[in-house]
């Protein structure tokens, strides 16, 4: 499951939660909480798509191959 995904998960969660209870300030806050989650997840998928997109503009070269990449070196 995805950042995003969670997020909109819980915010499901906050809204039904509100939408049972009885005391309207609970039902402001929890609506509000679940606000803010659904902010995050927007959050997670432009990072999301911003990490995707760097690695696939990211172009390997034949020399860098067969390298280490912890180190740097050539293993040969």
């Amino acid at each position: 499951m995805s950042r995003a995904e969670y997020y909109w998960r819980q915010a499901d969660i906050c809204m039904r939660l509100s939408l049972l209870s009885e005391d309207k300030e609970v039902a402001d806050l929890l609506i509000n909480k679940a606000l803010e989650l659904l902010s995050q997840a927007e959050t997670a998928v432009v990072e999301d798509q911003k990490v995707t997109s760097t690695a696939a503009a990211t172009p390997v070269t034949a020399g860098d191959a067969g390298r280490d990449t912890e180190s740097g070196r050539n293993p040969a």
